[in-house]
C-alpha cells in the first residue's frame, strides 16, 4: 500500500501498513518495529521526518512474532512538501538623527528554495524611501519628522505572504541658535 504523510508531521506506522505473513500464526498478531534509519527519528512505532524533508523517506522496519523477527525491510514513506513561509529579518539599526542618512538593510529568505521572495513596503513615513533591488530602506528625516515612526514590510513567497513591523525613532538633535537679523555696519560719529 502507499504510505504518505505531510512534510513537519508525525506518523504512526502499524502493521496494516503492510503484507506480512507467518506460517506459525495469523498476521493481525504479528507487530512491526521501527528501526533506525536516516532523515527520520522515531519514538516506538511514530517516525518524525527531519525538519523541512520532503520526498522518499525510506524507514527501517521489522515484524515480529513474539519469539522472532524478520529482516530489516525498508518501507517508503512519501514525505509531501508543504509551503513553508518566508523569514523577514529586519533591520539592526532602528533610530537615526534628524537630518542625517539613514540606512536599513532588509533581508528574506525560505527554506523551499524554488520560491520566488520579495518584500514591498506596506507601511512607512514619506521621507524613508525603498529599493527594491538591494532591498534597502533609507532616506533623511528633517527636524519636523522627530519621533517613531511604524515601518511595516511584507515578505511573500509567491504563496504565503508574512507581514512584520518595526518603530523606527527619528532623534532630536539640538539645533544651534541662527541670527536672522541683518548686522549694522555704518555708524555714525556723534560728537557732544
Amino acid at each position: 500500500s502507499v504510505i504518505s504523510m505531510n512534510e513537519e508531521s508525525s506518523l504512526e506506522l502499524v502493521i496494516g501498513n503492510f503484507s506480512v505473513s507467518d506460517v506459525d500464526i495469523p498476521a493481525q498478531t504479528l507487530s512491526l518495529i521501527v528501526q533506525p534509519g536516516t532523515n527520520y527519528t522515531y519514538s516506538g512505532n511514530r517516525v518524525y521526518p527531519v525538519l523541512n524533508y520532503n520526498g522518499a523517506l525510506y524507514v527501517n522496519v521489522k515484524v515480529s512474532d513474539g519469539q522472532a523477527e524478520s529482516a530489516n525491510f525498508q518501507a517508503l514513506v512519501t514525505v509531501l512538501n508543504l509551503n513553508d513561509p518566508p523569514v523577514l529579518a529586519l533591520p539592526a539599526n532602528r533610530s537615526v538623527n534628524e537630518r542625517e542618512v539613514y540606512t536599513g538593510q532588509l533581508t528574506i529568505s525560505d527554506v523551499d528554495v524554488t520560491d520566488n521572495l520579495s518584500i514591498t513596503p506596506v507601511t512607512k513615513p514619506s521621507w524613508l524611501n525603498y529599493n527594491a533591488s538591494n532591498k534597502t530602506l533609507y532616506g533623511t528625516p528633517s527636524q519636523w519628522d522627530v519621533g517613531a515612526h511604524q515601518v511595516t514590510v511584507r515578505g511573500s513567497d509567491g504563496k504565503t505572504v508574512v507581514d512584520s513591523t518595526f518603530t523606527l525613532t527619528v532623534v532630536n538633535v539640538d539645533n544651534p541658535p541662527v541670527i536672522t537679523s541683518v548686522p549694522v555696519t555704518t555708524a555714525d560719529d556723534y560728537e557732544t
